[in-house]
């Protein structure tokens, strides 16, 4: 294992095994659920296969815990239909989102008859939201490959929303001999009611009885205030998303990494300089439009799978814009074009409506001058070259009176220049934190020539 774990991670997986690894980890958003299953599987379990159902935005982060923390093999499927030549690995951990499962009853073959074959002795399920439903595909399809299978985790931060009703199926998968019935358990921990369309289970019932159980026999749950003396201060986590258009990206890159092959040895030119950094904004340009399907997505999953609000960060008006347009209901949007008591009134908005849940901002017009505390999430759909940008970004959450640590997420383009950007960016930040007054010369910062060096290494 390369990563330390905390102390509540250390208890959690401890309780996981005590519960013979069939539980429902529900810990609140950004108290690490992905790092305690692997860690868990890592500890105690001999050989896998071990099989991981999440949303497809979140594929690329558990392969990517899963080698950095414990240096396990993963292999992400993909398409809708399983290839014929699949031979599945024991000592593999096999990554699939919801939506490509399959009908295992169906006559094609699927994905979910494949990988019932390939006998996992552990499934974890991530953002078990999704199953919430006992009736969706989703759901039967995922309670067909728990059968037989010894070990069950699902990981939710939002196990239900509403009612006690939601529970249940989340439960039946991981314990069905303890919650065989749907009908027996409404009736007692709902609030049935008869409606000219049929019976509607409401509200929520024996709710101590019911948490008494839960916490027994199968939930573990703990809050960032609950387990503060543990956690940093902030936290960043980065998540590698996948292009709507691969080959339009690869086609620009491509022209892109020739020009800077033919032009490297006048890198000291101003003029050169000026054009490496338009072509360069221009393709970071181009991810950030080709990343916001994925973005969208992420964000959904942030909705349906917290409770909390999100500061979002873009760079241009053809993402910051239709990302606010998308979730115009429940956001507000401060850019270059928003001034004055319009600012204000956006920031007054989020802070103190409840359905207000996200702030969109471009990086330089809401990177400051704002107080967003109300929030301790932030999420950066686009890079910038500067890292005092992102510092001064994450300082609109981060501030005097923020009483739970902040996470930061960096929604990264999967293969493209981003990733050596952030890396760059990353190494001229610890440089900054030396910094006794915080302030660096642009000099001292030559992000631009640290990426073209990253850069003119990976295409020779």
């Amino acid at each position: 294992m390369t990563t330390k774990a905390y102390g509540y991670q250390k208890e959690g997986v401890q309780r996981i095994q005590q519960l013979n690894g069939r539980a429902l980890l529900a810990d609140e958003m950004g108290l690490g659920k992905t790092f305690q299953a692997l860690l868990w599987a890592w500890m105690f379990l001999d050989e896998g296969p071990y099989l991981v159902v999440c949303p497809a935005t979140l594929k690329n982060s558990w392969r990517r815990e899963a080698r950095e923390h414990l240096n396990l093999r993963t292999v992400i499927l993909n398409h809708r239909l399983p290839p014929a030549n699949f031979k599945p690995s024991k000592k593999t951990t096999y990554i699939i989102n919801y939506e490509i499962l399959g009908n295992p009853l169906g006559k094609t073959r699927t994905w979910s008859q494949v990988l019932k074959r390939m006998q996992p002795t552990s499934i974890f399920f991530d953002e078990g939201q999704y199953l919430m439903n006992s009736g969706s595909g989703r759901s039967l399809y995922s309670k067909f490959l728990t059968k037989g299978v010894k070990h069950v985790l699902i990981l939710t931060g939002t196990p239900l929303t509403r009612t006690p009703a939601q529970l249940w199926s989340l439960l039946n998968i991981i314990k069905p001999k303890l919650f065989p019935s749907k009908l027996r358990f409404l009736n007692r921990y709902t609030k049935p009611e008869w409606t000219p369309w049929g019976i509607v289970y409401k509200g929520g019932t024996r709710l101590k009885e019911l948490h008494r159980i839960l916490k027994k026999h199968v939930m573990i749950r703990r809050r960032k205030k609950d387990v503060l003396k543990d956690l940093p201060k902030k936290t960043q986590v980065v998540i590698q998303v996948d292009l709507s258009d691969n080959r339009q990206y690869r086609a620009a890159e491509k022209d892109f990494k020739k020009w800077l092959r033919q032009t490297y040895p006048n890198r000291v030119n101003k003029a050169r300089r000026a054009k490496y950094i338009m072509k360069a904004g221009y393709l970071l340009r181009l991810i950030g439009e080709l990343k916001l399907k994925a973005v969208k997505k992420w964000i959904e999953d942030f909705l349906s799978g917290s409770e909390g609000k999100l500061v979002c960060f873009g760079y241009h008006k053809k993402v910051v814009q239709p990302l606010h347009k998308a979730f115009k209901k429940v956001s507000v949007r401060i850019d270059g074009s928003v001034h004055g008591d319009k600012r204000i009134e956006a920031e007054d908005r989020f802070n103190d409506r409840k359905k207000v849940r996200i702030l969109f901002g471009n990086i330089k017009a809401a990177g400051i001058g704002l107080n967003l505390q109300v929030a301790n999430k932030v999420m950066f759909a686009e890079l910038t070259s500067v890292p005092a940008d992102i510092t001064q970004a994450e300082a609109r959450v981060d501030r005097i009176g923020q009483k739970l640590p902040v996470t930061s997420y960096f929604l990264v383009g999967k293969d493209t220049i981003e990733e050596p950007l952030l890396k760059k960016l990353q190494e001229r930040q610890e440089i900054i934190d030396k910094v006794l007054d915080g302030k660096v010369g642009k000099k001292t910062l030559p992000i631009w020539d640290k990426l073209e060096e990253a850069l003119m290494k990976g295409s020779k």
